[in-house]
């Protein structure tokens, strides 16, 4: 395995450290914690567009109604709070 991250960090791939620091500094930094919907890149924000990127809006559309089949059981239904739910979780 070592090996094996040792061949594609040398042509051109990233340690595990640096493949993990993009989704670190999106998940940490209060900077963004109104961003949503954007992609980033090498800890930057990126628009994107051109050849460099591959996108297919009807294969994505198939993801996300993949996605949603297979994560269904383990999602929870969010409710917003009432003063009658509230109440019942009282201890006491």
């Amino acid at each position: 395995m070592q090996f094996g991250m040792k061949m594609m960090v040398a042509f051109g791939g990233k340690t595990i450290a640096a493949g993990a620091a993009t989704t670190c500094y999106v998940a940490t930094d209060a900077a963004l914690a109104g961003t949503t919907g954007a992609y980033f890149e090498d800890c930057n924000g990126v628009i994107v567009t051109g050849h460099n990127h591959w996108y297919n809006f009807s294969m994505a559309e198939k993801l996300m109604q993949i996605s949603a089949t297979v994560t269904a059981l383990y999602l929870v239904e969010q409710k917003a709070p009432t003063r009658e739910n509230l109440l019942d979780k009282r201890v006491g």
